[in-house]
């Protein structure tokens, strides 16, 4: 991770690493970042894609569809 804004040269910047401490596993920012980031991830307010209709479906808290909504693809770059 790295802050950056507008103005600012990035290779001036401090870089941090959340990586798990094999050695104490406890320790450090990745197990906080890495449960914050299982428990967004399975909200149901996120949309899943489904490659194969190109479409973003939304689910409830039980898993079933709510509503899809198509998802346009860019046109390729000619």
């Amino acid at each position: 991770m790295q802050y950056c804004h507008d103005g600012c040269e990035v290779r001036q910047t401090p870089e941090y690493a959340f990586a798990l401490n094999p050695r104490n596993p406890q320790q450090g920012l990745f197990v906080s970042f890495y449960k914050l980031f299982l428990r967004a991830w399975g909200e149901p307010g996120h949309p899943e894609y489904d490659f194969e209709r190109c479409e973003l479906v939304y689910r409830d808290t039980l898993g079933n569809d709510i509503r899809r909504e198509p998802f346009m693809r860019r046109p390729a770059a000619a």
